[in-house]
Formats: C-alpha cells, structure tokens, sequence
C-alpha cells in the first residue's frame, strides 16, 4: 500500500504545554499547543498499569480481557486527544480525506524533539472515532523520528610518537625485498643464492 504523510513536531515545551506543528500533510500545515494529560506522578502509574495490561495479555491466544483492554485504549485515547487537538485534527481528518480518496494510506510521522516525550508510548494512539489503534491499522501506520542531540563525530586516532617513522621504514623494506625478488629469482629475500630441492 501507497502512503501520503502527515508529519507532526512536537517541541520542547513547559508547564505541561508544548508547541505542536503539522509541518507536511495533504491538507496542508498549522501550528498549535497541546496539553499533555499527564503530569509526572500520573504518567508513572499510567505507564505500570499499561506495562501489566500488556504482561497480563502476553503469552496466550484468547483476546484481551476487558478492563485490561480498558486500560490501554484508554491511555491511547487520551495521547491521540493531545496530539491531534484543535486544528491538527481537523487537517488531520482532511488529511486523511485526501487519502483515501487517492486510494491511498495516510502515514503518521512524529518528530519528538522534547526529551521528555521522547520516551512515550506514541505507538499507543487510539482513535476513538475509527474504534482502532492507529499504529495498527493498515491505513494509518505511525513512524517515529529520534532526533540527536549533536552529530555524530568520527573518531580521530593520534599514533604514539615515532609510530609513524617506524611503520615508514618497515613498509620502506618490505618493498626492497619485494623489489630484490623480482629483479633476481634465483636469491631468496635475504639475498643470498637459493637452493634447490636436493640442497
């Protein structure tokens, strides 16, 4: 299947606000603010409860039980109603119009530039209207962008001192043997007369 993007960046942001930009999609870009729903001490007890739902739900063939199912919708619901607020969900409804008039998927690509969004769970999303998890859907896959900090730099190797001359010599006298062996196949790499297999 054939995808168009819609590209949301999240910034670094305080006060539980940060700044939210859809910065390519069909539709479209705009800039909002979100709320994110959780504050510490809640986010903490909502990402252990989601971590036993999951634990409780591994290992076995029969569907999700209820209030565990419950639990993980639930925070799923609450992460997408922050990311596509306001006006990134309605550009993200039209988005995804567009799309599907195309015959086409719709792509979610996050940009989490605040470090401390970066370790959420966004693959979670859930939309309440569709009753699906977007990550899930064949429609609507969710791609995550890691942003580093600072580019990556190679690696510079200083050799010890008198390194560099040595190595010099060696390769020097390596071809000056190579070059005797070559000029005279009839003396070893010593130098001196070769010998024949009777001695």
């Amino acid at each position: 299947m054939s995808y168009l993007d819609f590209e949301v960046e999240v910034g670094p942001g305080e006060g539980g606000e940060y700044p939210v930009a859809v910065i390519h999609s069909p539709a479209g870009e705009v800039r909002a603010t979100m709320r994110f729903p959780f504050d510490g001490a809640t986010l903490t007890n909502r990402l252990q409860a989601l971590e036993i739902a999951l634990l409780k739900s591994s290992g076995t063939r029969r569907r999700v039980a209820s209030s565990e199912e419950q639990i993980v919708e639930e925070f799923g619901r609450q992460l997408s109603e922050a990311l596509l607020c306001g006006p990134v969900r309605t550009l993200f409804d039209l988005s995804r119009r567009e799309a599907s008039e195309q015959d086409l998927g719709l792509r979610l690509k996050l940009r989490i530039q605040a470090p401390d969004l970066a370790v959420i769970p966004w693959e979670f999303l859930y939309d309440d209207r569709e009753g699906e998890y977007l990550a899930l859907a064949r429609g609507t896959p969710v791609i995550r962008y890691l942003e580093l900090a600072q580019p990556i730099k190679p690696l510079t190797v200083t050799p010890p001192p008198g390194a560099t001359a040595a190595r010099g010599r060696g390769c020097a006298a390596a071809r000056r043997r190579a070059g005797r062996a070559d000029v005279d196949p009839g003396r070893d790499v010593e130098g001196s007369p070769a010998r024949d297999a009777h001695g």
